[in-house]
């Protein structure tokens, strides 16, 4: 068969496939991002809303992108598959957890890949580069991957509000995000001078009564 023919009829095969699903596990998926990672991945809530944002492109192109169902947890939007998944990697010995201290009440959780979990996983990059969505799909793994924890969960609540109901952290997105504003709209270094300028006139105030 020559070698363009053969090309043609894998392209079609990926679009026809692509269709209904992309054909990937909830591992593949796993594997892919601490791939993508570079074998690390910061945090279950994380990986979670990774999987979440990844699977919303469900809604641009009418494909089952994350085989997973996700609902509303005490952090949004949560799929017990996806735990399950992990798990398995886990006792396969492809990944492993380790627990850091972030300063916080609970640790951090580090998700580690295995060399062979890493193989595994940029196989399953280069196939979903063969897919006409690959640029969205990179574009939100960079993003769920490298944002500050509290942006990628802001950005979840934002888009996916029903996913939100049960959070128990709704009222600290929306402080961050108030604050987040106020130092875009109101620099630092101005609000250190407006409270300089706002002491002095205190003082002064206080002397001239």
């Amino acid at each position: 068969m020559p070698k363009a023919e053969e090309t043609s009829i894998q392209q079609t095969t990926l679009e026809e496939k692509s269709r209904d699903s992309l054909g990937l596990t909830l591992e593949d998926w796993i594997l892919a991002l601490l791939a993508y990672g570079r074998g690390v991945i910061r945090g279950v809530t994380r990986l979670q809303k990774a999987l979440f944002i990844l699977d919303r492109l469900e809604e641009k192109y009418g494909v089952d992108f994350v085989p997973a169902n996700f609902e509303p947890r005490e952090y949004g939007p949560y799929s017990r598959e996806v735990a399950q998944a992990l798990d398995k990697l886990k006792n396969q010995g492809l990944v492993k957890v380790k627990y850091e201290d972030s300063g916080l009440e609970e640790p951090t959780v580090i998700i580690e890949a295995s060399e062979e979990a890493l193989s595994r996983g940029k196989k399953v990059l280069k196939k979903l580069e063969r897919f006409n969505s690959w640029d969205d799909v990179e574009t939100r793994m960079s993003f769920a991957l490298g944002a500050p924890l509290l942006e990628l969960l802001w950005y979840v609540y934002d888009l996916w509000p029903e996913y939100t109901e049960n959070s128990l952290i709704r009222r600290r997105l929306r402080f961050w995000k108030r604050r987040k504003l106020r130092e875009r709209l109101f620099p630092r270094i101005l609000r250190y001078h407006f409270f300089i300028l706002f002491y002095v006139f205190a003082t002064f105030s206080f002397y001239f009564v």
